[in-house]
């Protein structure tokens, strides 16, 4: 086994009810004196669709949301490979409309999740976890810190609805705080608020219990500039 191991587990933390999330594949890529490896909590391969209601029951049970499967990334065999480790890419497809909005536009949209890290050191992991995802023809990245143990604090995927300016929107993050954040703020799926989607030079955001979050965000109107 090689020096230090990275291991992330990803979730589904917000979903509208009436909506699904279905992982069309899940690939890796691997250089040569690397190794990446995925687990999931079910078996049988994909598709695998989550249902909004599987995300309520299991926040209700105190987990992050419904867990889609760790992730590993190591180097190989006596640990003495650097440079630029394996990567994962998820691919995904956002389906349906909230049953509590029927005004809003139907979706069967599709994206991908990349997810890697920076390089790794002889001795060393790498500094940093790398989330990008693309949707709808934008992309937006988030990047966490290197833990001291070799999991990586829970990753949640959110998705979710903003009925006052009829946006979906969907965002990766790994703060606990924020993360709470999320879960108390999307009742449902549904983000309710006047201008809560913004749109930033780095990107879109959403304003989140006070914090800004990075979003990609689609859907009927337009979303203003800061």
């Amino acid at each position: 086994m090689g020096i230090g191991q990275m291991t992330i587990p990803l979730y589904v933390a917000s979903l509208p009810e009436g909506m699904t999330f279905t992982i069309n594949d899940v690939t890796k890529d691997v250089p040569a004196n690397f190794w990446a490896y995925f687990s999931a909590p079910v078996t049988g391969g994909w598709p695998r669709t989550i249902q909004a209601s599987e995300v309520a029951t299991a926040i209700e049970k105190g987990q992050r949301g419904m867990k889609i499967g760790e992730f590993d990334l190591r180097t190989d065999g006596f640990g003495l490979s650097s440079g630029q480790g394996g990567s994962f890419l998820i691919k995904f497809t956002i389906a349906g409309r909230p049953s509590a909005h029927p005004e809003a536009e139907i979706q069967n949209i599709q994206g991908t999740l990349c997810i890697g890290t920076s390089e790794w050191g002889t001795f060393s992991r790498p500094d940093q976890t790398n989330f990008q995802w693309q949707i709808a023809g934008q992309s937006r990245t988030f990047t966490a810190k290197t833990p001291t143990l070799s999991y990586l604090d829970d990753t949640v995927i959110a998705i979710a609805y903003v009925p006052e300016q009829k946006n979906y929107l969907f965002g990766v993050t790994n703060e606990q705080t924020f993360i709470v954040k999320v879960m108390q703020t999307m009742v449902g799926g549904i983000l309710t608020g006047h201008k809560v989607l913004w749109s930033t030079t780095a990107g879109m955001v959403a304003s989140i219990g006070g914090a800004a979050f990075a979003v990609v965000a689609w859907g009927a109107s337009k979303i203003d500039g800061i």
